[in-house]
């Protein structure tokens, strides 16, 4: 990493501070027949927000006010080194079937979590997706060019999040 030391023998380079976040250093929960399971994450979107407005004119001015905030969508990709599929069906059943069509909201939304780690492995923060659900699902292809573990990608749909910013590592893992 440019500009930084990564080891004792570079002269010049600024330390690293004790508590960094990295990329890689993150785990998810997902909600599944009551309890929480862990994923093995290839890639995650933190949330994001932003926010609807409405502008008023009054003769030469013109005003802009916020109206409503829309959070945008979580997609997570992931190693399927657990046979996902019948979870993932399992979880789709619970919004749509068959036979009982589109369910209630309250029947299927549920919370879910994403656990950010220091460099130290201690935690960071949390963010907590209220009222989150799976709105996509796609499985990687198949094919003889590759002979790697299959991929699951997955969009959740949540009414909002907030961000839990830990204390010393306070939290308890999700596993």
């Amino acid at each position: 990493m440019p500009g930084f030391q990564i080891s004792n023998h570079q002269v010049g380079q600024k330390a690293l501070p004790s508590k960094v976040v990295y990329t890689y250093t993150w785990e998810f929960g997902l909600l599944v027949e009551t309890k929480t399971t862990n994923l093995y994450l290839k890639d995650i979107s933190l949330p994001s927000y932003s926010f609807d407005t409405d502008t008023i004119k009054t003769g030469h001015a013109q005003y802009e006010f916020a109206k409503g905030i829309k959070w945008q969508d979580v997609k997570l990709t992931f190693y399927d080194v657990n046979g996902w599929g019948p979870q993932l069906e399992e979880l789709s059943k619970k919004i749509w079937s068959p036979d009982t069509g589109i369910q209630l909201a309250n029947d299927y939304m549920g919370e879910s979590h994403i656990n950010v780690y220091y460099s130290d492995n201690t935690p960071a923060y949390i963010w907590k997706l209220f009222n989150s659900w799976i709105k996509s699902v796609s499985f990687s292809k198949l094919t003889y060019e590759s002979s790697g573990v299959n991929n699951v990608s997955v969009t959740l749909a949540y009414a909002w999040a907030e961000i839990d910013h830990l204390e010393h590592g306070t939290f308890t893992p999700t596993s």
